[in-house]
């Protein structure tokens, strides 16, 4: 007797199949990304929680803890539970792992150079700000100096998720396309020093670190750090687009892809850097008058 032939699924049931696979391996992504983003939250709330973040803030000299979470991030995402993407779809041009690697040298960016919102709170507690201002030494010349360190401080941190996160993975990146990556990020990082002053200067010492944190996270979860905004809901998209964090990862990705940066992300830094250097100026004056 004849086993009766199984009917055969049309071809448009089979792309269907197909087509919610990739969704679900896209889905499964974005969750890692998203619990990859709360681990790190849990991470940075421990270290304000015993006290060792406030601790290394006062040495302005040592680099920010912040520097290494996000290279833990991106060999936690990459190597030990690795997520290519799903269906090996790209973004400008550049694989899953690159992208995650611009997108966590960029975090690091960021928190390093909002590192100097800690050290001008303490400055102010502690009345040193007020000894500068009897010095011949001009104001807008300790503000440029502050915000240059930040600045400066970007580079190690870029330089250690590029160096380390490309020789685990294997990524090819060479040594000029790495200095263009923590020279186009580190510059890129700009407005941020200037928010990290910002915040330095509004809130006390006790508040400014938490504020820190709340701005570093908030930028980069809403910038499309954690979760590219390609792959974001519209209006997390829209959101992302208008903040300087968005526009700082597209500064490394030109920059790991061998293209010039767009026009669009300068232009977007470069008024995010004026606005925020702008109020950075007047909370400096105001503390300033009221004797702070």
């Amino acid at each position: 007797m004849r086993r009766p032939r199984l009917p055969r699924l049309p071809k448009n049931i089979v792309g269907l199949v197909e087509d919610l696979r990739r969704k679900e391996d896209r889905l499964s992504l974005l969750l890692s990304l998203f619990i990859g983003a709360l681990v790190g939250l849990v991470v940075v709330a421990f270290i304000l929680l015993t006290g060792r973040l406030a601790a290394l803030a006062s040495h302005i000299d040592q680099l920010p803890a912040s520097s290494s979470i996000p290279l833990v991030i991106y060999v936690l995402y990459t190597a030990v539970l690795p997520a290519d993407g799903g269906d090996g779809t790209t973004i400008d041009g550049l694989t899953w792992p690159v992208v995650l690697l611009i997108s966590m040298a960029a975090y690091g960016a960021i928190g390093a150079a909002m590192s100097q919102a800690v050290p001008v709170a303490m400055e102010r507690r502690t009345g040193w700000t007020r000894q500068l201002r009897v010095t011949p030494l001009p104001g807008w010349a300790y503000v440029t100096a502050k915000a240059t360190t930040a600045i400066l401080l970007t580079v190690p941190s870029v330089a250690l998720v590029v160096t380390v996160g490309s020789m685990i993975n294997h990524l090819g990146i060479g040594v000029g396309d790495a200095v263009s990556i923590v020279v186009a990020l580190a510059l890129g990082a700009a407005p941020f020093a200037a928010i990290g002053l910002l915040i330095g200067y509004l809130l006390d010492a006790e508040s400014a670190q938490g504020g820190m944190v709340l701005t570093l996270f908030t930028m980069a979860i809403l910038g499309g750090l954690f979760v590219p905004l390609e792959a974001a809901p519209p209006v997390m998209a829209t959101i992302g687009s208008m903040l300087p964090s968005s526009h700082l990862a597209n500064l490394g990705r030109a920059a790991a892809s061998g293209h010039a940066p767009a026009a669009l992300d300068i232009a977007v830094l470069a008024a995010w850097t004026v606005a925020a250097g702008a109020l950075a100026t007047w909370a400096y004056r105001r503390d300033e008058r009221t004797g702070g």
